[in-house]
């Protein structure tokens, strides 16, 4: 019960895309770049305009400097406590009691991008 835990939606990584301004802005040779570029090219789903759906640097990026800290657009739901539908795999979040679980939203979609 004392370790927190934030969980990140899917509709946050969804709407944050990364990876294509590399093409441009980053050199050949550039290991990130080429890790993207050869995504794109090998992917079957998942590229859109501005890139790759950002789930997984999102997480990273909150668990180092925390929701708020770089003005990234995300709000942590505190009250927020997590339901998991054992049939189906959802998560629902409910405003209620506070625990060591929260939620993050993506409220400034514009900042986040």
């Amino acid at each position: 019960r004392t370790v927190r835990m934030v969980f990140l939606g899917g509709e946050v990584g969804e709407n944050v895309r990364t990876g294509e301004a590399l093409e441009s802005c980053a050199t050949r040779d550039n290991p990130c770049r080429h890790a993207y570029m050869a995504y794109r090219r090998d992917s079957f789903w998942g590229w859109a305009p501005g890139g790759r759906s950002s789930w997984d640097p999102l997480a990273t990026l909150v668990a180092i400097r925390g929701a708020s800290a770089e003005r990234e657009g995300l709000v942590e739901c505190s009250d927020c406590s997590g339901i998991n539908d054992v049939f189906n795999g959802r998560n629902t979040w409910r405003r209620g009691r506070a625990s060591n679980q929260s939620y993050l939203v993506l409220e400034r979609p514009d900042v986040a991008k």
